[in-house]
């Protein structure tokens, strides 16, 4: 290694150092301040440090969700408990892992100046930032989707020769597909790749090249198989949530960038100027055009088929879904700002969208000062200001569907958290128990149960408190009446 290659690399390692820092920051400052939504309700309660393991694997099994990543909260609440901020630490850890993770991409696919450029990229996105401070496994995945398509691009470029690659690409994989099943589809990009190289290059195809697809694809596959009846049989229990439209897709894909109008023209002028050197204007260096190779039909390959799918079975068109396939939109910025010959160019371009993304992020949004999410918090507080022992949270929503998510469970565990007291039953319990009081949540997807009031009422009970909506979600409490 010479001594130019030593400076850049001291270079790069500050700058990597001050940019994991600057991440760092944005990604724990406020930790705690939003209320955890649904979702990460759901996270918290079925990861309680009491549960057992066995009882994790069964939920896990027959559910939407598949069970690593919540293996690793359930681990990790063992250790340092549940809360606001404690639960959100993993979820941002991954996510600052991301960042030298993008740089090692970008310099792999394209350039030492590509791999810089796409670590700042992610350091100052405002969607990574959000799902970093989120008890849900989406920066996991962003880390896991990235890892996977550099591992790819490595092998590539050892012309399928190099074995470390495919068998770090097969446990990434495996970890993947057991973090989140919208994984299929970046395993599909994968055998696409990989057909499309066997075709390039089938004349130097060797026992090495077909062991590593065997590392790589065929071992993830057969590790997925405990979990892949569940995962053909999801369409049976779940519903698409909208109607997907042509808007939802260019949506979908502007929100990466906070559907900001600058951030976005820098988005789609690097997918177009990125769309030129691979198909009007083959680059000469073939690590380039091999990464560019990799970077499109991720991107476009990852979009499209959920996309096509969406319309024909089950709805797997998510803004959160897509963590796996946002990273190719990094690398493909980064590649365009790379471009850029003159330091003081770059220099502007890194300041300027430093800025746009500040503005975005501390201005516009007001993202750490506002509440964005359902206020859960909120309501848990106003329940345990105002329960006792012989008050129930019922679930008076009907039998749930296999798969459905007993969310009941979870408002009963987060209430409690702030010191709430009261159990928790089904309504067919409730006919059979005598209480001081009965708690109702009510959210925009469920109805308002005006029978079942009816029915409370003709029971001696009368509403008490009730307190406001809070983005989503409000409870009442019905009180029984004192005889006179």
């Amino acid at each position: 290694m010479n001594s130019l290659s030593k400076k850049e690399t001291y270079v790069d390692l500050v700058l990597l150092l001050c940019l994991i820092s600057i991440g760092t920051w944005l990604r724990y400052y406020k930790l705690g301040f939003q209320s955890f939504w649904l979702d990460e309700l759901f996270t918290v309660a079925n990861t309680r440090p009491d549960a057992k393991l066995a009882d994790l694997w069964d939920q896990f099994s027959h559910n939407a969700n598949p069970i690593f990543f919540f293996l690793l909260e359930w681990w990790w609440h063992k250790l340092v408990g549940i809360g606001d901020v404690k639960s959100r630490i993993l979820p941002m850890l991954f996510g600052v892992a991301t960042i030298p993770a993008m740089y090692y991409a970008g310099k792999s696919m394209f350039g030492r100046t590509a791999g810089l450029m796409a670590a700042f990229l992610l350091t100052v996105n405002s969607y990574h930032i959000e799902y970093s401070q989120e008890a849900r496994s989406y920066t996991l995945l962003f880390l896991l989707s990235t890892l996977s398509f550099t591992c790819l691009h490595k092998w590539a470029k050892s012309n399928g020769q190099s074995l470390k690659p495919t068998i770090a690409m097969g446990l990434v994989h495996i970890i993947m597909l057991y973090t989140h099943y919208f994984s299929v589809y970046i395993l599909l990009v994968h055998a696409v790749l990989f057909v499309l190289y066997a075709v390039e290059s089938y004349r130097t195809i060797t026992l090495k090249t077909i062991f590593g697809g065997f590392c790589g694809y065929i071992i993830p596959t057969i590790a997925f198989y405990p979990l892949l009846y569940n995962l053909l049989n999801l369409s049976d229990y779940m519903v698409a949530d909208t109607q997907i439209s042509d808007k939802d897709l260019i949506g979908y894909v502007t929100e990466f960038q906070g559907s900001n109008f600058l951030l976005t023209g820098v988005m789609m002028a690097a997918i177009l100027y990125a769309a030129y050197f691979l198909f009007l204007k083959p680059i000469e260096n073939r690590d380039i055009w091999l990464g560019l190779v990799v970077v499109f039909c991720w991107l476009f390959i990852g979009i499209m088929v959920p996309y096509a799918k969406s319309y024909l079975q089950i709805q797997r068109f998510h803004v959160r879904y897509f963590s796996a396939v946002y990273p190719s939109i990094i690398l493909l910025v980064a590649y365009l700002f790379a471009q850029v010959k003159f330091v003081r160019q770059v220099g502007l371009f890194v300041l300027l969208y430093a800025f746009i993304a500040y503005t975005y992020h501390f201005l516009e949004r007001d993202y750490y000062n506002k509440q964005t999410k359902a206020d859960w918090r909120a309501i848990g507080e106003f329940m345990a200001r105002n329960s006792n022992p012989n008050h129930v949270l019922l679930d008076i929503s009907p039998d749930y569907d296999p798969l459905q998510v007993n969310y009941f469970g979870a408002y009963n565990h987060y209430a409690k958290l702030y010191g709430a007291n009261f159990i928790q039953a089904r309504r067919s319990m409730f006919f059979t128990g005598n209480y001081d009081g009965v708690w109702l949540v009510f959210t925009w997807w469920m109805p308002n149960h005006e029978e079942f009031l009816q029915e409370l009422q003709l029971r001696g009970y009368e509403r008490g408190a009730a307190s406001p909506m809070y983005h989503a979600g409000r409870c009442e409490l019905y009180v029984k009446k004192k005889p006179k």
